[in-house]
């Protein structure tokens, strides 16, 4: 009785310990990443007449480069996102050496659209909604599809 015991045994630690060592799950890649189309900026709620058919926003991983907005300097600024808060953004800049500005603001994220609300006024805390307003610079994004090769 001992024996067949034992052999369920060795089968079973055979199985566990013999079985392959499933992989790393992929990590997942920020949906925010990549080539975006600036479709609308409005400044404290009004048109800024910058947004252009080249308008645009690259986000990498560490940095947000707008180009195409005409009057503005193509430096990338600097972006942080909240770990707590899924919705919150710190975009940083520096306007000119040694000043270096942050702002907080707030995005949704919907597919292919991108919405991001930041508050004008660096010592200003987080908006509170993803809308245009008085004190707040509103930019509406679309993604650019990658064509296939």
């Amino acid at each position: 009785m001992l024996r067949p015991t034992i052999l369920i045994l060795v089968l079973f630690a055979g199985a566990i310990f013999g079985a392959p060592v499933p992989k790393e799950k992929p990590k997942v890649i920020d949906p925010m990443l990549g080539k975006w189309k600036v479709e609308e900026m409005l400044v404290a709620g009004r048109p800024t007449g910058k947004v252009t058919d080249e308008s645009g926003a690259t986000i990498d991983k560490e940095k947000i480069l707008f180009t195409g907005i005409p009057k503005e300097p193509d430096d990338p600024f600097g972006y942080k996102l909240d770990p707590d808060n899924k919705k919150q953004i710190t975009l940083s800049h520096m306007r000119k050496p040694g000043e270096f500005l942050e702002f907080k603001g707030i995005f949704e994220l919907d597919g292919d659209s991108l919405i991001v609300v930041f508050a004008l006024d660096p010592k200003a805390d987080y908006p509170v909604e993803v809308k245009s307003g008085p004190t707040v610079a509103y930019l509406k994004l679309r993604r650019i599809q990658e064509e296939k090769k």
